[in-house]
């Protein structure tokens, strides 16, 4: 089926999206103070102690010591230009948010700026966007001034260029950049110098939170007021032309004006933007289901923090009662939205106590599942009991499980099995059950002993987290890890997948003895972005990896330039 397809397709990316996601978000900048009350320059100190003999800043130098400088290193001694920008792009995003001295981070965002000036440009590079990304990596570090004094600069250059769309989203950035950077000064310029009337509205809206930050109420209620009288003048006609649905500009210009309303405390004109936001969105996604399922939950959220409370379960009573008319009528688009909008509509109705509303979403769904006995409703059986957890209705899960093991009798497919195998065993070991999750980690082995690596690779990003989880390395190193060997692609999630569970040496191992360094540079990114976010340096064993990549590097590099200049 296809929509069972696409529900594989998306447990599979979960693993993957989640690697994409950065840990810990705090500046370089050595005064800021931290969760626990220490600073960047404590954190930093305890590190070095650990170093061995070097700074923090020379270890995420040296590619024998770190997996970002080795990184760096393969990219800057390549032939290859797009993945040069490409590494210093996400080594600026990782440095600058992470706890690491601030010299480390200054001396890429200066070899960066060096690559920008004198390094041929690939094709299709967005010279601007890459000139943000330093500029936002200044601001993170806490250098603001410095930050700002390039912005200026950049938007001078681009007041002078011709108006196409990657002019058009630099212009944008840039004033998320001025936004980020609290200054009012360059904030009030660039809205005296919008001529569009929504996005001047919703820059003025902005303008009023800064100055909301900074303490001064009366400018911030004279923008507000100012934006309340002309709201019946707001026309979109200048949008980023890199984002192609226009509605959801608009939604961005009128949820800015939402925010300063509710800010300010001014529930009237708040309410009044949110009505006009939820009506002019939804008339324009009346034929987008998904929109009209998933996109819908934040209005719930946004009604409530108004205290509005009878609007927001008007719009979860909506939502439930559309995603029971799309259940009857089609497959795609409401099976779409139970794998992914779900978490979102559960968040809120638990936020809220909307006990209503959550039972009647756990009976909609138990209702489907159990008038079929198609194996395939094994999907949302699972998702049920999650549901029933989510909500605490613990009392209802002995029908439901029942049916799932009736269901799971009835599979014939290793990879179907293989799925819901790791998913019960996630789920029985969450609810205590510890004798049925054992049960399954048993089968889960003995299926992947029976099966053929090749014909179940495909599943190893979401079984492998779960062996790892369940303490079964073992299971890992002789399933897993061999499959890799014939799917060089799968030494991303399975290295990041081990470093993440911190067996940072197997992870790097897994590079050793390559012909083609194409996406070794982007693992050793992620391994090392897991390194600086739990604030761990490589230790001997580690270092003695990475020296063997160093030479390997080296080795294949000397190649590249010899069949380059050949």
């Amino acid at each position: 089926m296809a929509v069972v397809g696409m529900i594989k397709t998306y447990i599979r990316g979960v693993f993957l999206a989640a690697s994409c996601a950065f840990l810990l978000a705090c500046s370089g900048d050595p005064e800021i103070i931290l969760p626990d009350g220490g600073t960047v320059a404590d954190a930093v100190s305890e590190i070095e102690s650990r170093a061995s003999g070097l700074s923090y800043a020379e270890v995420l130098s040296t590619p024998q010591r770190h997996p970002l400088a080795l990184a760096r290193y393969i990219a800057e001694h390549g032939n290859d230009n797009g993945m040069l920008f490409t590494v210093y792009t996400q080594l600026i995003q990782i440095l600058s948010t992470h706890n690491v001295p601030q010299e480390a981070v200054i001396d890429v965002l200066l070899q960066a700026q060096w690559h920008l000036e004198n390094t041929t440009h690939p094709e299709f590079f967005d010279p601007f966007r890459f000139e943000l990304t330093i500029i936002e990596g200044y601001i993170d570090i806490g250098l603001v001034e410095e930050g700002m004094m390039r912005l200026r600069d950049l938007d001078q250059r681009l007041s002078e260029q011709l108006l196409t769309p990657t002019v058009l989203n630099a212009r944008y950035q840039r004033s998320e950049l001025v936004r980020k950077a609290k200054d009012v000064e360059f904030l009030e310029e660039l809205v005296d110098r919008q001529a569009d009337p929504a996005i001047r509205a919703q820059w003025r809206a902005y303008l009023g939170l800064l100055y909301l930050d900074k303490g001064e109420e009366l400018m911030a209620r004279r923008v507000a007021d100012d934006i309340a009288f002309r709201l019946g003048e707001l026309r979109w006609t200048e949008m980023p032309l890199e984002v192609d649905n226009e509605s959801y500009q608009i939604r961005m210009a009128y949820e800015a004006l939402f925010e300063l309303f509710a800010a300010l405390g001014d529930q009237r004109n708040a309410l009044e933007v949110l009505d006009m936001s939820y009506t002019r969105v939804q008339a324009e996604n009346g034929d987008n289901p998904y929109w009209q399922l998933a996109g819908r939950i934040s209005y719930i959220d946004d009604f409530a923090s108004i205290n509005e409370m009878a609007r927001a379960q008007q719009v979860a009573i909506q939502i439930v009662f559309d995603l029971e008319s799309f259940l009857e009528s089609t497959d795609d688009y409401a099976y779409y939205f139970i794998f992914s909008g779900l978490e979102e509509l559960i968040d809120v109705l638990m936020k809220f106590d909307m006990q209503e509303q959550q039972s009647q979403l756990v009976q909609l769904i138990s209702g489907m599942i159990m008038a079929e006995d198609d194996p395939e409703m094994l999907w949302y059986a699972l998702l049920v009991v999650e549901l029933m957890k989510s909500f605490e209705q613990e009392g209802n899960y002995t029908d439901m499980l029942h049916h799932i093991r009736f269901l799971t009798n009835q599979l014939t497919s290793i990879d179907e099995r293989l799925m819901i195998y790791s998913w019960k065993l996630d789920l029985y070991a969450d609810l205590g059950m510890n004798r049925d999750a054992e049960r399954m980690l048993s089968l889960l082995a003995a299926e992947l002993d029976r099966s053929h690596a090749e014909d179940v690779r495909e599943l190893f990003a979401f079984i492998g987290e779960r062996l790892l989880n369940h303490d079964r390395k073992d299971l890992y190193d002789r399933h897993i890890v061999p499959a890799v060997e014939g799917a060089p692609y799968l030494i991303h999630n399975v290295g990041y997948t081990l470093a993440e569970y911190e067996y940072y040496e197997d992870a790097l191992a897994l590079i050793l003895g390559r012909d083609n360094l194409d996406m070794v540079p982007y693992f050793l990114l992620s391994i090392g972005q897991l390194y600086v976010s739990k604030q761990r340096i490589p230790i001997q064993s580690e270092r003695d990896v990475l020296e063997v990549l160093h030479k390997e590097t080296q080795a294949l590099l000397t190649v590249s330039d010899s069949e380059a200049a050949y």
